[in-house]
């Protein structure tokens, strides 16, 4: 057996190719769910006699790798040079022990890590110790939105991208499916009531009653457009034994949902196996390989996750996501999309968002009027 690469990733991993003639240092810039992975994996099979090291931000990465080797019939013996690791494991090692780090080929998973200060000195020493290796950078966000918009496609690979693809793209282009997005708003209560308690702080009447009249108008609004939420999932959640994907925001508040199980998805099905990961649980590989591999035709199937899975993570049977945590951040926000958006899955997906609130309106806002951009531009329209 051999890897498959699809259409975009054969015509991405022959840029990649010609890259490497003129550069040791190539980056891969396309949406997460495309399959960048299997472009790396395809260089390592085809250099299988070359040393070589995989680095990815969780283990829940490295274990997709291992799962897409044997989704292609091959076993991690195919790959005899290769090492798998974390970029906080890295950072770790000692001196002497990066120093006994001899690789011709590094891949540099979700890369914009790399800009990050601990982990980013361990893969600069490692860099440091192999100049002479082929370094292959995989992202799908490689701006640092929160770190001065460095780009680290610029700073690891002196730009040097041999192939980038857009999520608006990606869509239109029929290489990622349309997903459902339903966005509502959900445990609001705090937010207007810190809104109320500052209005009522203006000394100025005339201003504080435009103020509270405002407040009243978005108050009105948000309760004819919030749903309640049994009903919600009931709707939207078509496949009543499918498997989800349900970001929170810690470890307390995965627990407090995880209770709340039976009363918020009861009404998609009675029947529910709950699942839950983050990075403080020792059996996470146990517990993502159970929730793959979990094909009962009668109970819903719920993955919680704190953060481990907002990247790189994909599954081609996920029915949906649902967000429970809410963000600043678009590379977030993007991410945690992307677990619903896989290449080569025959589901549409449906995304629903229930902290839409007032931050995170303008990321998806922002997103939005962007594919609307992308689409005028591309027919020549006149929105």
């Amino acid at each position: 057996m051999s890897i498959e690469l699809k259409p975009h990733n054969e015509e991405a991993y022959g840029k990649v190719k010609e890259k490497f003639k003129i550069s040791n240092r190539v980056a891969v810039i396309h949406p997460t769910g495309t399959g960048k992975m299997y472009i790396a994996l395809k260089m390592l099979e085809d250099n299988k006699e070359r040393k070589a090291i995989y680095i990815a931000p969780s283990n829940a990465i490295l274990h997709d790798v291992k799962k897409n080797i044997f989704a292609e019939g091959m076993n991690m013996s195919d790959f005899p040079n290769l090492k798998r690791i974390t970029y906080q494991k890295l950072a770790q090692l000692s001196d002497e022990e990066i120093q006994n780090l001899d690789f011709d080929i590094i891949v540099l998973d979700e890369f914009h890590h790399c800009g990050a200060p601990e982990w980013g000195k361990g893969v600069e020493r490692l860099l440091q110790e192999n100049p002479n290796a082929n370094i292959l950078g995989l992202s799908a966000t490689p701006l640092r939105y929160f770190d001065g918009l460095r780009d680290m496609s610029d700073e690891l690979f002196d730009n040097n991208v041999a192939s980038e693809m857009s999520l608006e793209e990606a869509i239109e282009n029929g290489i990622l499916p349309e997903a459902t997005y339903v966005s509502t708003l959900y445990d609001y209560d705090s937010e207007l009531q810190s809104m109320q308690e500052d209005i009522n702080k203006i000394e100025d009447k005339e201003k504080r009653e435009q103020a509270q009249a405002l407040f009243d108008s978005l108050n009105k609004k948000l309760d004819e457009n919030t749903r309640n939420l049994p009903e919600l999932f009931a709707e939207h959640m078509k496949n009543k034994n499918g498997k989800y994907i349900i970001f929170c925001r810690n470890i307390q508040d995965m627990q407090e949902k995880m209770k709340q199980a039976s009363k918020m998805f009861g009404k998609v099905n009675s029947n529910i196996t709950i699942r839950g990961v983050s990075s403080q649980i020792k059996e996470n590989d146990k517990i993502l390989s159970d929730f793959e591999n979990d094909n009962d035709e009668q109970s819903l199937k719920l993955l919680y996750a704190v953060d481990m899975l907002n990247e790189g993570y994909h599954i081609k049977d996920l029915d949906g996501i649902v967000m429970m945590r809410p963000t600043f951040s678009p590379t977030i926000f993007t991410q945690q999309l992307g677990r619903a958006l896989t290449v080569g899955g025959n589901k549409v997906p449906v995304v629903l968002d229930l902290v839409n609130n007032f931050s995170t309106c303008k990321i998806i806002e922002d997103f939005t009027e962007k594919m609307k951009k992308y689409v005028y531009d591309k027919l020549k329209l006149t929105p």
